[in-house]
């Protein structure tokens, strides 16, 4: 949802767990109530990305704009904040 491309996954956990369902209105109403959290999330999905990367599990794709900078921007237009 924050990137705007489909995922799936299949999650087990290791003990019961609690999962929280988040609508993409509630996300977007608390993005714009709460703009710091934007680049907070923009900084843990680039860090995300640099982990795999240095794993050698994702391409070094265009690096003409740091990933946090994508990311950042990807979800102000996603969210229009």
């Amino acid at each position: 949802m924050l990137l705007g491309t489909p995922r799936t996954a299949t999650v087990k956990t290791s003990e019961d767990a609690i999962l929280f369902v988040v609508e993409r209105h509630d996300l977007q109403k608390l993005l714009r109530e709460q703009p710091n959290l934007a680049d907070q999330i923009a900084q843990k999905l680039s860090e995300r990305q640099q982990a795999l990367r240095d794993l050698g599990l994702l391409d070094g794709d265009s690096l003409e704009q740091t990933p946090f900078i994508k990311i950042r921007k990807r979800i102000q237009v996603l969210f229009g904040i």
